[in-house]
């Protein structure tokens, strides 16, 4: 029974309020139109409610719009990443080069950032980012933003040497190398001679020039074409390794090839390279690699260099000169061995005598002319003349040998001195010398080795057999006075 009282109760007091609250409402509505019908002929009332609307909701500007819809002012936007770029990958020692960053995204708030350089020995950076090289190598340099974002750039320091050009005439072949040291020791020792700084190159980079060397031609090649390098290495040339490094800038550095020697010629000279190549015993192979600007070494060559490149000159000279005089002389034989007793003509009449006996001269003059100069005679043949010429009772004099040599159409230089004949033997004369053995006696030497000649005695190499010392015969001249009649008694038949 209690429930249902309640119910009903709360029944009445659910709609029982809901009826105030919509007469409250109806009234209010009611009013607000009663209002508004009596302004509505009043133009200053409408006036007032109109902007008490617009200052109750004022419209928002354009600037006031955007406002509401970006980040308030305030609000702080970091780094995501840095790059760090450079013009150049190598830096030559003593220069420089700017780096340039770019911050992400755009509007970072701050844009500050710090470099480093990784590598102080081999470079330094500023606040700038401006980097100088100061030593050889790897150069690595570092920035970092206020919220340790980071990156790294490494570039390669580089120092510029220069390439020496050296020749030996002998083998028609240049050679080429960076190293003062290689090119003293073929100057000093080997007879090259110096000739130019050639070109200059890089100790490091990214373009190497490899050296290759062809075992019993001595012939050398430097490319920089890797395949080439393979090839030749297919071919038996042996890898030497790389010699040098260099870039695409410069002056270029052509290469040339001689079929006649088979050797490669490399020239920053384009004047010489258009001269040799018009010869016709060089080849244009165009462009080897190009060569940076670079300063000459004030201390190499050194003075000791350009001096013994000139001995070596001079004495390529003399010694081409003397080939040239050697060419011209007649082929010189060794002596041929005749004994002026030899049964065939021992007896036959020299002067009051007979050759056996006396007959050392003709028979030593016999011995030249056949083994040295290709004549066929005899010590009769050579004995038969002279006695026509000399007016000696016995033996011959020293003009004898002289007229009798004329006669056969070879010239006489009568030594003046152990050097002189220390020289002609060298030079492949055979000499007649008028000894003193107790009487004057006449030999024949032939070749100098070491100082000492060979003699040859015709009388049965009874006096003087094998080889001597030059001084020795120099020192026992004949005493007799005939023998001297032209001079000092020692010869050269030539």
């Amino acid at each position: 029974m209690k429930k249902v009282i309640f119910l009903i109760f709360a029944l009445i007091s659910f709609f029982g309020t809901s009826t105030i609250s919509a007469t409250e409402t109806s009234t209010s509505s009611n009013d607000r139109i009663t209002k508004a019908s009596e302004t509505k002929d009043d133009p200053i009332a409408e006036t007032s409610t109109q902007e008490q609307m617009e200052n109750a909701n004022p419209i928002p500007s354009a600037q006031e719009q955007e406002a509401s819809t970006s980040p308030e002012s305030d609000e702080t936007v970091l780094a995501q990443k840095i790059s760090l770029t450079s013009p150049v990958s190598e830096l030559r020692v003593g220069k420089t080069t700017q780096l340039s960053v770019i911050i992400q995204p755009s509007n970072t708030t701050d844009q500050t950032y710090i470099y480093q350089s990784l590598t102080p020995q081999t470079a330094t950076v500023d606040e700038n980012g401006l980097v100088k090289a100061l030593a050889g190598g790897e150069i690595i340099i570092s920035v970092t933003t206020s919220n340790n974002v980071s990156a790294k750039i490494k570039l390669t320091a580089y120092n510029l040497i220069p390439v020496y050009r050296v020749y030996l005439p002998n083998i028609l072949q240049h050679h080429y190398s960076v190293s003062q040291n290689e090119i003293t020791t073929l100057v000093m020792q080997h007879t090259w001679q110096y000739e130019t700084l050639s070109f200059f190159v890089q100790d490091r980079g990214s373009k190497p020039v490899y050296r290759l060397y062809l075992k019993g031609h001595n012939l050398h090649l430097w490319t920089m074409d890797e395949n080439e390098r393979n090839v030749l290495k297919s071919r038996g040339w042996q890898y030497e390794g790389i010699a040098w490094y260099n870039t695409n800038k410069g002056e270029p550095v052509y290469r040339a090839y001689s079929p006649t020697t088979k050797e490669h010629l490399y020239t920053s000279s384009l004047n010489e390279y258009n001269t040799i190549t018009k010869t016709g015993v060089w080849k244009k192979e165009g462009i080897a690699w190009y060569s940076p600007e670079g300063e000459k070494p004030t201390n190499f060559p050194t003075q000791a260099i350009l001096e013994q490149t000139q001995k070596n000159i001079k004495k390529r000279e003399e010694d081409a000169k003397r080939k040239e005089e050697e060419a011209k002389k007649p082929k010189i034989g060794k002596p041929y061995y005749y004994s002026q007793w030899d049964g065939r003509w021992s007896a036959n009449r020299f002067n009051s005598s007979t050759i056996g006996p006396s007959g050392c001269v003709p028979t030593s003059l016999a011995m030249i002319l056949k083994g040295s100069y290709g004549m066929n005679l005899t010590p009769a043949d050579v004995a038969a003349r002279m006695d026509y010429y000399s007016g000696w009772a016995v033996g011959a004099s020293g003009k004898d040998i002289i007229v009798t040599a004329n006669s056969y159409g070879h010239s006489v230089e009568v030594v003046t001195s152990q050097g002189v004949a220390e020289q002609r033997l060298r030079e492949g004369y055979p000499l007649i010398w008028l000894e003193n053995v107790g009487i004057g006696h006449a030999v024949v030497s032939f070749g100098n080795n070491g100082g000492k000649t060979e003699v040859l005695d015709p009388y049965n190499r009874q006096f003087f057999n094998g080889w001597y010392d030059i001084s020795y015969l120099w020192s026992k001249p004949s005493a007799d006075p005939m023998d001297w009649d032209a001079g000092r008694p020692v010869f050269v038949i030539k």
